[in-house]
């Protein structure tokens, strides 16, 4: 908030508009005082009569207290329930297909993707975890050839342009910044409101000298995060380039003010400032 940054609530999917929730519109009315309630004096009568309410469904806390810290804490699951995920087509294989890929040794999260795959055998996301793995173990052309052949497998946008964009930073890993360069646009245009995959395409562009075009991907970048310093010296630099020097100064300072430790925004300042003198002598 302190950088005038654009805030982005996490957790469960939202509507992006009121058609999404058309649905919830065109359902009966009920009268507010009609609803279930939990109102109590006591917060533990309120939790009990919550969980009371929600059965068939059963309840479950795991105490995560800090022992160190002593601040109560715990964590509720009930089973049957929406995941705190994004993802809008949520299974077991899903979310365990994700634990093993990134956390278990490759050959334990080979052999348990390969379990997945029996019980979910057309999965979407069984082609994505496993380039997620083949990018832990740095066989960078592999997992590209995985997460592309991911993309049409997604369900939702969202999900398409995740795997176009790990497909693109895969390229970027081997420094087939040319080749990256579509995949990252794909990830752009499917998502528009993901800042990483702006950032990258417009680092993708300048890598390949397209300078103008770079600059409109660090635009893009900070229309969603105003704040993003590194991204308003990528901008800068790119007006350096494309000639726009007055523009070029007030990102380059701007970036710099946010954080004075990007060199390669300070050198590119350093420069105006001896092209200004000399044009002055």
């Amino acid at each position: 908030f302190c950088t005038s940054a654009c805030y982005e609530a996490s957790g469960l999917p939202k509507f992006a508009s009121l058609d999404e929730a058309a649905w919830v519109l065109e359902g009966e009315t009920t009268r507010l005082d009609a609803l279930p309630s939990v109102e109590a004096d006591d917060i533990k009568d309120e939790l009990l009569r919550a969980v009371e309410g929600l059965k068939p469904i059963e309840v479950y806390a795991v105490a995560t207290t800090n022992k160190k810290v002593g601040v109560p804490a715990h964590y509720v699951i009930a089973p049957g329930l929406d995941f705190r995920e994004r993802d809008k087509n949520q299974s077991i294989g899903l979310f365990v297909g994700r634990k093993v890929s990134e956390e278990q040794t490759p050959e334990e999260a080979r052999r348990n993707l390969e379990t997945i795959a029996t019980v979910y055998p057309v999965a979407h996301f069984l082609p994505f975890y496993a380039g997620m793995l083949s990018l832990r173990e740095e066989r960078f052309q592999d997992a590209f050839e995985l997460f592309s052949s991911a993309i049409e497998r997604q369900p939702e946008s969202d999900s398409k342009a995740l795997a176009a964009f790990y497909a693109g930073y895969a390229l970027t890993l081997e420094g087939k910044w040319d080749k990256a360069e579509p995949f990252l646009e794909k990830a752009a245009d499917l998502c528009p409101g993901m800042k990483e995959y702006l950032s990258y395409l417009g680092v993708a562009r300048f890598k390949g000298q397209k300078f103008a075009e770079a600059a409109e991907a660090f635009r893009a970048v900070l229309k969603l995060d105003k704040g993003s310093a590194i991204d308003l010296a990528n901008l800068g630099l790119c007006e350096k380039l494309t000639g726009d020097t007055e523009q070029a100064r007030v990102h380059l300072e701007g970036a710099l003010e946010i954080d004075p430790g990007i060199d390669f925004a300070r050198t590119a300042l350093d420069e105006l400032d001896g092209l200004n003198a000399a044009s002055a002598g």
